[in-house]
């Protein structure tokens, strides 16, 4: 005897009528449809996908604060480079065309310049004055000791001459002053007078300081972050941290000796020095220690070329 299965009808008809019928086969069968689960309207994050989050914001950080660190040395870097190229520039123009040169220095504006003279400078230690960068840009700086103008010599002169009427003050003993050189017209006080002003120093207008031609003498910035923090030559009792600082190249192929120091951020520093016969910039990865007198062995070594960031 043959064991045979009967199998329901409902599935039998399931089995055979298409996919798309299927549903409407059990429906009429009186199977009920399966009730889904209702989603969640809110979606969050686990604590691992948070924890990854974070450490690839920590990984970025990091890597934007070195790269922004690299930036900002390779701009002092190439303002240092700059520096000790100008002051090459100013040495090498000064000898070739004869004239003084100075680089300025734009303590304020962190910008540097070349400038040249219509004629022969006389500094004078220890101290000059310094302009404003509107000035210094424009028409030229002064230096406050150099000679006086001519007119103003005039005017000082003429300030120690007695005023017509007035009564004269004796003289000393033995310039006379007395009846014979009034009877053959001798004016004695004018002569002691004329005899000071010939022993005065002659009175010379001061050179003025004209912008070098071309894009030397254009305000070039030392570049983004890049601070000037000190200028020291001979002239200065103390370094210069504000202003518009000098340093000349004369025409006998000399220059005074000179430390300039730059700075980005607190920590990151380097120096140019220039040697007064050589002419030659050098730069160093450092802050240099300034030298209380340019006459020193330890600054001598500075500017022949010791360096000065051995072991630091």
């Amino acid at each position: 005897m043959t064991a045979t299965s009967t199998v329901p009808a409902p599935v039998a008809l399931a089995v055979a009528v298409p996919g798309r019928i299927v549903g409407a086969a059990l429906r009429a069968a009186g199977a009920r449809p399966v009730a889904r689960a209702a989603r969640s309207p809110v979606a969050g994050f686990t604590l691992i996908e948070l924890m990854v989050v974070l450490a690839l914001m920590a990984l970025m950080m990091g890597a934007a604060t070195v790269s922004l660190r690299s930036v900002l040395q390779s701009e002092l870097r190439s303002a240092a480079a700059r520096t000790a190229a100008a002051l090459a520039a100013a040495f090498d123009r000064a000898a070739i065309s004869g004239r003084t040169v100075r680089v300025a220095l734009d303590l304020d504006r962190g910008a540097l310049w070349l400038e040249t003279a219509n004629r022969a400078v006389a500094l004078v230690a220890p101290r000059e004055g310094h302009a404003g960068p509107a000035e210094a840009a424009g028409a030229g700086a002064t230096p406050a000791t150099e000679e006086q103008s001519a007119e103003e010599g005039e005017e000082e002169a003429a300030e120690g001459e007695p005023e017509a009427g007035a009564t004269a003050a004796p003289l000393p003993f033995g310039l006379g002053g007395g009846t014979e050189d009034e009877a053959a017209g001798i004016d004695p006080q004018a002569l002691l007078a004329a005899h000071e002003r010939d022993l005065a120093p002659v009175r010379r207008p001061p050179p003025a300081f004209r912008a070098v031609k071309g894009a030397a003498g254009k305000p070039q910035r030392l570049g983004r972050g890049v601070e000037v923090e000190a200028v020291l030559t001979p002239r200065l009792e103390e370094a210069q941290a504000k202003g518009v600082a000098y340093v000349y190249c004369f025409a006998q192929g000399q220059a005074e000796p000179a430390v300039v120091v730059l700075r980005s951020g607190e920590e990151s520093y380097y120096s140019v020095t220039l040697h007064p016969l050589s002419g030659r910039a050098r730069v160093h990865a450092c802050r240099v220690a300034l030298p209380r007198d340019f006459g020193d062995e330890e600054a001598a070594a500075l500017l022949d070329g010791r360096d000065p960031c051995e072991g630091r």
